[in-house]
């Protein structure tokens, strides 16, 4: 019994003296690798000269912590595209065979936006006033093709509806330059609403071998009029304000700070 007992000591110390020796050296590696981090620098962050590449943007936000922990929303931020507080920068056509178009900046913002009035305050209104019905298409474009920085994910942006059955489009540049059309929806409401439109798969916007020219660029929005919904002698309304989109800054953020500018 003495020896049952004797063993049964042992083998309890044994095992003990085991898992304190493997504590210890998890311990130990711990530290050094901590040490080690600490001695090349820490872990990547994005350096100064590498925000080069996004100025005359906006950046709106920082990733959420619950988002942080997600890879592939780490560097999603939204970004201000166009608010539409500088006159002459946008402007609007239509044929002639169906009506007269005009257009303005005029003063407005969505109630949504009021805590930033003092900086937006500005809305861009276009007027039509129908002849006759037909396949009337209205485009509302930037003096200059406004290029987003990054991967872009979804583009949102405000508009005023007054009820038509139209339908409201954006229209994108991929990244050689191919302009493509995107649905939002139909303008089936009353005021300002806040729509959104996911970037579709098939509009491409990167190649590995490419640096510069990745992402789309903003080349106008589109309204395509529904001909049973277009009244001659009846003047047509709408406001845009505040497109953003959201888009994956990653690569932008941590590019090397001696990478060379593929555009001369």
């Amino acid at each position: 019994m003495k020896k049952i007992l004797v063993l049964t000591m042992s083998f309890v110390l044994l095992v003990g003296g085991y898992s304190f020796a493997q504590q210890t050296n998890q311990t130990t590696n711990q530290t050094t690798n901590q040490q080690s981090i600490q001695q090349q620098g820490g872990s990547a962050q994005p350096s100064e000269g590498q925000s080069e590449y996004l100025k005359g943007f906006k950046i709106l936000g920082e990733p959420t912590e619950s988002e942080i922990k997600d890879t592939a929303k780490q560097m999603i931020q939204p970004i201000l595209v166009e608010d539409f507080e500088v006159p002459g920068d946008w402007e609007a056509r239509m044929s002639r065979d169906y009506g007269v178009i005009s257009f303005m900046t005029r003063d407005g913002y969505p109630k949504a936006l009021a805590d930033i009035k003092d900086k937006n305050n500005k809305v861009f209104g276009v007027k039509v006033q129908f002849f006759k019905r037909g396949p009337a298409e209205i485009l509302v474009r930037p003096v200059r093709d406004i290029k987003i920085p990054g991967i872009t994910k979804k583009i949102k942006f405000w508009v005023v509806g007054r009820n038509y059955t139209h339908t409201l489009k954006i229209l994108v540049k991929d990244y050689l330059g191919r302009e493509k059309e995107i649905t939002v929806g139909k303008l089936n409401f009353s005021g300002w609403k806040l729509v959104e439109v996911n970037i579709p798969d098939f509009i491409e916007q990167e190649d590995y071998k490419v640096s510069e020219e990745r992402g789309i660029s903003l080349s106008g929005i589109a309204i395509s009029c529904d001909m049973t919904d277009m009244v001659p002698g009846r003047t047509f309304y709408i406001y845009f304000d505040y497109i953003i989109a959201e888009t994956d800054l990653f690569v932008e953020k941590f590019r090397e700070v001696d990478d060379m500018v593929d555009a001369w």
